[in-house]
Order: structure tokens, then sequence, then C-alpha cells
């Protein structure tokens, strides 16, 4: 079976069980919160790709009064995310074929893009800025280490699926419609913003503008 298929099948689930009691906590810490907060950024229409149950894009509807779209391949996630936040809007989908139409001001991408399957990749980057609109942001969250890496995923060592750890930011770059307003880097497990952080154990966070006439230089 395909990776995104395990994950849209049972492994969405799973990780939601294992992690929902924390979810609630998160918000203090979450780099992605506070990269909204501390550019001053006022968001009015924003998608998360990978929202889990919504819990931050209720957030960001609270501070922004903004209205906020998710996907999320979970559908225990997305059962709970409709009950408890019913002003947040909830699809069941994967990155690589996004059940939304309209256009966004903020895109959010929150250590999602490590596990979509390499034969996915280019697609669910196409779709990602499909949905960003002309001058709109995008943010990335994920981790930042020295090189390329993959790892098998320790919860399903039969199922052949990995993680695969890049700066995601670079493929984005590398159209020239999208430039890295701010990034900052931090230690994974408690995103402690510390100067010295081991690969293996670095993540990121990014904001980047979207332009469709692109960032060139004139000769």
């Amino acid at each position: 079976m395909q990776q995104d298929k395990i994950f849209f099948t049972k492994e969405g689930d799973n990780w939601f069980k294992r992690n929902a009691y924390a979810l609630n906590e998160e918000t203090h810490s979450d780099a992605a919160l506070s990269l909204i907060e501390l550019y001053g950024l006022k968001p009015k229409k924003v998608l998360e790709i990978g929202a889990s149950n919504g819990w931050r894009l209720e957030e960001i509807r609270s501070r922004y009064n903004a209205k906020c779209f998710g996907v999320e391949p979970s559908k225990e996630a997305v059962r709970d995310g409709k009950k408890r936040y019913p002003k947040v809007t909830l699809q069941r989908g994967l990155a690589s074929n996004i059940p939304f139409k309209q256009k966004f001001n903020l895109v959010i991408i929150n250590y999602v893009m490590h596990w979509i399957p390499r034969e996915e990749l280019l697609v669910s980057i196409k779709e990602a800025d499909r949905m960003v609109a002309d001058g709109g942001l995008l943010l990335i969250g994920d981790f930042a280490p020295d090189h390329p890496t993959r790892a098998p995923y320790h919860h399903l060592p039969k199922d052949n699926v990995c993680t695969f750890k890049i700066d995601y930011t670079k493929i984005f770059e590398a159209t020239a419609s999208y430039r890295v307003i701010a990034k900052l880097s931090f230690r994974h497990v408690d995103h402690a913003l510390i100067p010295k952080v081991e690969g293996k154990d670095r993540g990121m966070i990014a904001l980047l503008e979207k332009s469709n006439e692109g960032f060139y230089s004139h000769e």
C-alpha cells in the first residue's frame, strides 16, 4: 500500500489517538503561531494542510477573526474537530489532492512535508501552490537536517513507511515565485530557540511570500 494511502486509511487515525491529549497544550509553544504573531500578520482566510482536529486554526480564528479551513487525512481528527471547533471548516483529504477550489492569503503546512511519499511530492507542492493567492503567504514548518535524510517510521516497521527530511523552502524558492521573509530554527523536541542544535534534532519554521510575477532581478 502506498504511504499516503496508509495514512489516509489507518495511520492518520492512529497518530491522532496517540497525540490528541496534548494538542490543546500546544498553543503556548507553537512555532507557527509565534511567527504569525511576531510579524504582526492579520490573516483573513487561512488554509492548513494537515490540520489534525483544527486546534491551530481555531486559535488563529479566535485571535484574528479569520475564516479558517483545514484538510486532514484522519477521519477521527476531522470528526473531533467538527465537534470541538464548529466555526472551522475541516475536510478529509491528502496534500496531493486538496478538496478546496478557493485561494487563501495564508497557507500553513506544518510538519507534514516529511511524511509525503516522494512520488507524490511534486504534485503536493503544486496543490499547495494552487491554494496560495497572489501576494499571499506560505508558512512551512518541518525538520531541518544538515543533509537530506530518509528514516524508517518506527510505528510501522513492516509497512516500509519512511520520513524524508529536507529543507522544503528551497523547492518553493527555486521557482522564483516565492521568497523567504523569515526563517527560524529551533530544537524540535521542545521548540527551544537555541543557537546550536545538531542537524538530527533541528526544526525550522519559515514564512514565504508568493508573487505570480515572480521575484526576478532585471538585467
